[in-house]
Order: C-alpha cells, then structure tokens, then sequence
C-alpha cells in the first residue's frame, strides 16, 4: 500500500497541507476556545452592565464633600 507516489507532487502537497492544519489546530485549540467568546463580544452586556452601575452609582454633585465637612 503506498500512500505516496514521487511522480504525484500534488498528493504530497495535500498531504503536507493536511498534517499542518491538524498540527496548528491540536496546539491552537486552547487558545481558539478561550478567545472566540472575547472576540464574538459575547460578554458584552456584562461590561455595559458593570458600566452603568459605575455611572450611577457615582456622586451626584460637587457639594456632597463641602456639606460632609461642615
């Protein structure tokens, strides 16, 4: 059984071709399954939620530290 003959440079490059995508997907796929939910901007709504209770919860004038001292 011969996987590869010389006189066919095409199955050679399909083959090189193959084993390169298994082997970046094997050491990549940590990486690819940790950054897909950041780049889809899946938490999103959790930023803009943490970002609004910063908003709102801030001071709602400049007189609150005056009339604190006094």
């Amino acid at each position: 059984m011969v996987i590869y003959e010389a006189s066919d440079p095409m199955a050679g490059l399909i083959l090189v071709v193959s084993i390169l995508q298994f082997v970046f997907y094997w050491l990549l796929k940590p990486a690819i399954l940790f950054l897909t939910p950041i780049f889809e901007l899946r938490s999103l709504w959790i930023v803009l939620l943490l970002f609004l209770v910063w908003l709102v919860s801030g001071r709602t004038s400049d007189n609150d530290e005056i009339q604190l001292r006094s």
